[in-house]
């Protein structure tokens, strides 16, 4: 598969329609652009390449205890939509490692984690004092509530908001 869109990408060369004419053929020398219909296509089979790396079994937030041998625990370690991804762990400590090992994965890749648009929550209790850190040392801002896919954690605070929306300035 890679070895087909390495074909597509070499030896390319393009010419240029305009209503003055056509322009000289130029080669093209580089590859798959930010815009090009095979990226996203591209970027989320990365991507999960690099999750499948860093995932271990038992990482996750349990959603069902360990019954027996036979019916093992049942944990959720991530939520991925595109380029933004929930890890969930059951401690900190655990979060932790696992938060260092995506950013490990990713980084191998050609990827990295952008500390400033990352966040993180800690529930059952809160805790103002707790600390996640990058690889390079740099703090992971603690919220009490975040936005994913559109909408907020907490569901008081989003119905708040889509209502403050509804009755925007463009409803007279």
């Amino acid at each position: 598969m890679v070895e087909a869109i390495r074909v597509m990408y070499v030896n390319t060369s393009a010419t240029v329609l305009t209503p003055e004419g056509e322009t000289d053929t130029f080669s093209i020398d580089t590859g798959v652009l930010q815009g090009d219909p095979l990226a996203p296509f591209l970027f989320i089979l990365t991507l999960d390449y690099a999750m499948r790396k860093a995932v271990e079994p038992n990482d996750g937030l349990t959603l069902k205890r360990r019954q027996s041998t036979r019916h093992p625990a049942t944990v959720l370690p991530d939520l991925d939509f595109a380029d933004d991804i929930c890890l969930l762990e059951d401690t900190l400590s655990t979060a932790q490692d696992f938060l260092h090992r995506v950013e490990t994965a990713v980084q191998d890749i050609g990827l990295f984690l952008n500390a400033s648009k990352t966040k993180f929550m800690h529930i059952n209790p809160p805790d103002e004092s707790c600390q996640l850190v990058t690889n390079d040392g740099l703090s992971i801002d603690l919220v009490n509530d975040f936005k994913y896919l559109g909408s907020y954690t907490n569901t008081a605070h989003d119905v708040k908001c889509r209502i403050g929306q509804a009755w925007g300035p463009h409803m007279l």
